[in-house]
């Protein structure tokens, strides 16, 4: 017996004497082990044989394997002038033999007889049965299902003849003829193939010296053509590389041997997307590639070419159109580009197109396995900046390139780099908030990786000018020039030893000084290495002045500015980098003219240990003069550890002004602490306002009517409707969540008008949640002291009181608003919630609404009931209310400064007019003057307390009251 390696083979072998010069054998063969031959077993499940030797000739008088479920019979005989053998196969399953093959039994006769050097042969198999299912990896091509193969030909001392072939799949057909000359590269046939979405077809000769013929590919669905190749054994890894989906046509032709053929070749696809195979994302936005086109013309060795296309990425669009000369020789191959032009556009790197032009012809060459590019130049521009300025251009010029055996050369330079350019990539911000100016800069490589290492590059200032923003004696922001002297940066390497280094020097932009070095490895595949352990050395100084130019670092319209002084040093390995130094910062100053904030006098100290940072003092003070603007004092510390930031930090805020708007002055103390871990965030906190005077707006901003069509790109227009109804996509959930409570007192002086109102308010508040959930507040807001101004007339807030139990946009109302000075108690009552509030008139006792609505607007009951009353007081309210100005606007009366202005009806003297005016919120004056008399009478009210009032009058009637109310059931 004996055993395969990598196989489950085994069994006996007996072969014995049978007479003189005969000998028999037989021979019984079991796989315990079978399996496709892809997956690098041995589809043989069993083989027996039967034979003979005799007289020098051998017979095999029968065969019998199991194969992929099926059999296998063969019997033939060989002799010194050749050999013949027969059979016929049954119910073979191609599934069992390779795993891209369709498990549909095949069955058929082979036969193959040579006599000399010839061998003919015959095959004729097909499917004997219906295919079954096989499962198979997600995404996976279809199995190829073969459904008849028909191969008649013959073999002859190095020459292939094929009068008739026939493949025939479940949805494929390739037939012809084909004589081919494997060892002499030469051959002729004509070729027809029929497959989802593809269709090619080939007729010729071609040899050493002599050939022609034209081959025709057209794939209507790239996608379907796709699949179905990759469902064949044997496959290239290669063409599952990406996803294609599209059209695509190639029609050629050729005249001579493939030494030096003419060609003529034109390759074409109108719209084709590709997408890399590997994406994570299966939604990832294809690359979709437009009005491709490449031609080949003239001979082999020096062909015309020109290729042209464009193609975009979502928002990104590239275009190419390139013309040359090139071809191949051998195994090599060289080129002459003669144009090259390339646009690019991307909104990572800014708005508009890049173009890059090549000035000179470049040649290229492929060699043995190296690769050469000679030296060419080539200009570069930007798109146009903001405002319409002239587009930039820089020149890039390179020597010629080397690259192959593991070795590259490379050097040139990219000069005329504007400074301007900031702003293609940074956005405006970037590069006009806080510096802007003429600066231009060169850049120059020269490497040699290989065996060695010789890395040289470095960007440095050749011209120009920054201007910088800065305070000037009054304390203003102004523009002066920075006096730039020096503006370098550069790398350099020796043998895998690599250093960085910065130098900045100017006369009113402070000084920075930088270096550090490490070390590279060569091994694997990518050459030169970084690797996890490298050691890091280095130092950097900076002394930076007053400047604006920290205003990147906040948020769009807050600006930021002060001085810096730092010495950092570096330490410890690329995979743990640990830090040392200070940082000291002074002046600081942070400002926001939208939000009201206005911080300065601010002072940093900072130390820098290992991976951690801490923050020994962070103080800034609030506008006013010395220390009458409050101030917030910080301390805390930071640190990395295992890719994700900790932190830890508490801040005490002492009469702080917050904000100094004309309609927002806050003025707050407290305590707020904050720390951030792997797990999440959390801040807590107690606020008190010592001081907030908030002015609510008396009319909302305006917004754009239905009919106002905003376009946000060419072409696209989106309405009010569009975007009222348009959602925002989800949010993705936050992988560390922030707890946040803060306890929120609001103090003795919480002042708040507009709208009508003007109180002052009381209580406290208690915010609470998480970045996963919705926020909650909790607590009581009181009015004390309070003014409501409605029908023309102020009322007095009894009770105004505001409960919130969670929803920070809807808390429950109770709010209660008297007419002050009059007998009965009538005023407006809202309870409800913020979100569905419910007013009503008011009453103590009890009167119908048309009544309390008299009393409210002209203080005194209506002259008659019904219909009339209710129109006398309906042209009350339309007099002493504003039809535009809102609650807190005063109508007639408030035009010319008063609190009342009312006509009534006096049984004894006839139509009375009332002028009143409040001084204070307990002192109260009115005037009053018959239109039938000479003389008026003046009232004066004060309110000792809630039902004590002091009247006095004086002029027609002279007299002092001392008013006591109280009611009763």
């Amino acid at each position: 017996w004996a055993q395969a390696p990598h196989t489950g083979l085994s069994g006996e072998i007996r072969v014995q004497p049978a007479g003189t010069a005969t000998w028999t054998l037989e021979a019984d063969l079991r796989n315990a082990l079978p399996g496709p031959w892809d997956a690098g077993r041995l589809p043989l499940e069993q083989v027996k044989a039967q034979g003979q030797w005799r007289g020098g000739m051998a017979l095999v008088r029968s065969l019998q394997a199991e194969l992929g479920g099926g059999s296998l019979q063969a019997e033939g005989q060989w002799s010194g002038s050749g050999w013949e053998a027969e059979g016929s196969v049954r119910n073979v399953d191609p599934a069992a033999l390779h795993g891209k093959l369709a498990a549909n039994p095949l069955g058929g006769t082979f036969r193959a007889q040579q006599d000399g050097k010839a061998i003919a042969f015959d095959v004729a198999l097909e499917s004997s049965g219906a295919a079954r299912p096989v499962a198979r990896a997600r995404n996976a091509p279809p199995p190829l299902a073969v459904r008849e193969l028909t191969a008649k030909g013959s073999w002859n001392d190095g020459l292939l003849k094929l009068p008739a072939l026939r493949l025939r799949t479940a949805d494929g057909l390739l037939r012809g003829s084909l004589t081919a000359r494997p060892a002499a590269r030469s051959g002729s046939g004509s070729l027809r193939l029929q497959a989802p979405g593809l269709q090619a077809r080939v007729d010729g000769e071609i040899a050493q010296s002599r050939g022609g013929g034209t081959l025709n590919i057209q794939a209507a669905n790239l996608a379907q053509a796709q699949r179905w190749l990759q469902s064949w054994p044997f496959a290239p890894a290669a063409l599952g590389a990406w996803r294609a989906d599209g059209q695509a046509g190639l029609q050629a032709s050729w005249q001579g041997g493939w030494k030096d053929p003419v060609v003529q070749a034109a390759l074409t696809a109108p719209m084709l997307t590709l997408q890399p195979a590997s994406s994570a994302d299966a939604q990832a936005v294809p690359w979709t590639v437009r009005d491709a086109s490449a031609t080949v013309d003239g001979r082999l060795r020096d062909a015309a070419l020109a290729l042209q296309a464009r193609a975009e990425q979502g928002q990104r669009r590239i275009s190419i159109a390139l013309a040359g000369r090139g071809g191949l020789s051998g195994s090599n191959w060289g080129s002459r580009v003669a144009k090259l032009q390339l646009t690019a556009q991307d909104p990572a790197i800014g708005a508009g197109s890049w173009r890059l032009d090549l000035r000179d012809a470049v040649d290229a060459r492929w060699s043995s396995g190296r690769l050469e590019v000679g030296a060419g130049q080539a200009a570069l521009t930007a798109p146009t900046l903001a405002g319409g300025a002239t587009p930039s251009q820089a020149m890039l010029a390179w020597e010629p390139v080397r690259w192959g055996g593991g070795e590259l050369q490379t050097a040139g330079r990219l000069s005329g780099l504007p400074m301007a350019w900031l702003e293609l990539f940074g956005g405006p911000q970037l590069a006009g908030s806080a510096f802007s100016g003429n600066l231009v800069f060169d850049a120059a490589w020269d490497a040699r990786l290989g065996a060695g290492m010789r890395v040289d590059a470095s960007l440095v200032r050749s011209s120009g000018e920054i201007t910088v923003l800065a305070d000037n004696a009054e304390g203003a922001a102004t523009r002066v020039a920075a006096g730039v002297r020096q503006a370098r940066l550069s790398l350099q390497g020796r043998d895998g030893a690599l250093a960085l280094a910065l130098d900045w020097d100017s006369e009113r932009a402070g000084t920075a000084h930088g270096r550090l070095e490490t070390r590279l490895v060569r091994g694997g595949p990518a050459g030169w290495q970084w690797p996890q352990d490298a050691q890091l050395a280095g130092r950097v100084q900076a002394q930076l002045p007053r400047l604006a130019v920290w205003s990147l670092l906040a948020p769009p319209g807050w600006r930021l500015r002060g001085s810096l002084d730092a010495d950092i040093t570096v330490g410890g390995s690329r995979a743990d980098p640990q830090l040392g130094g200070s940082l000291r910062a002074d002046e600081l100053a942070l400002r926001s003219v939208v939000d009201g904030v206005e911080l300065r006098d601010g002072r940093l100290r900072a130390r820098l240990q290992g991976r951690q940072l801490v923050v020994d003092e962070f103080v800034l003070h609030g506008a006013g003069q010395g220390a009458a603007g409050g101030s917030l004092v910080a301390s805390g510390e930071g640190r990395w550890v295992d890719g994700a930031p900790q932190l830890q930090a508490t801040a005490e805020l002492t009469r702080l002004h917050a904000s100094i708007r004309s309609d927002r002055e806050l003025t707050v103390s407290g305590k707020l602490g904050a720390t951030m871990t792997p797990k999440g965030g959390t801040i807590r906190g107690n606020l008190k306002i010592d001081q907030a005077r908030i002015v609510i707006p008396e009319e909302t901003a305006p917004k754009l009517g239905e009919d106002v069509v905003v376009r946000n790109a060419p072409g696209v227009a989106v309405t009010a409707d569009q975007r009222a109804r348009k959602k925002p996509e989800p949010a993705a959930p936050p992988t560390r969540p922030l707890d946040v409570q803060v306890q929120v007192d609001l103090g003795p002086a919480f002042r708040l008008s507009g709208r009508g109102i003007d109180t002052r308010l009381a209580g406290s508040l208690a915010l609470s949640g998480t970045s996963l959930t919705m926020p909650r507040l909790e607590g009581t807001i009181r009015a004390v002291d309070g003014e409501y101004r409605a029908y023309g007339q102020r009322l007095d807030i009894e009770r105004g009181v505001l409960r919130f139990t969670g929803a920070i946009d809807n808390p429950a109302l109770d709010i209660l608003a008297i007419r002050p000075r009059l007998e009965q108690r009538v005023g407006v009552l809202v309870t409800g919630t913020a979100q569905a509030p419910f007013v009503r008139l008011f009453s103590e006792p009890e009167l119908p609404d048309a009544e309390k609505l008299a009393l409210l607007v002209v203080g005194r009951p209506t002259a008659s009931g019904g219909a009339e009353a209710a129109l006398l007081q309906q042209a009350a309210a339309a007099l002493l209310a504003s039809r535009r100005g809102g609650a807190n606007s005063g109508g007639i009366a408030g035009r010319f400064g008063l609190d009342e202005l009312s006509v009534r009806r006096d049984d004894t003297a006839g139509a009375v007019v009332t002028l009143g005016k409040r001084f204070a919120r307990d002192f109260y004056a009115s005037y009053e003057s018959s239109l039938g008399g000479a003389l008026g009478t003046l009232n004066i009210f004060y309110d000792i307390s809630r039902r004590l009032t002091l009247r006095a009058r004086a002029g027609e009637r002279t007299a002092v009251d001392l008013i006591y109310t109280f009611s009763y059931d």
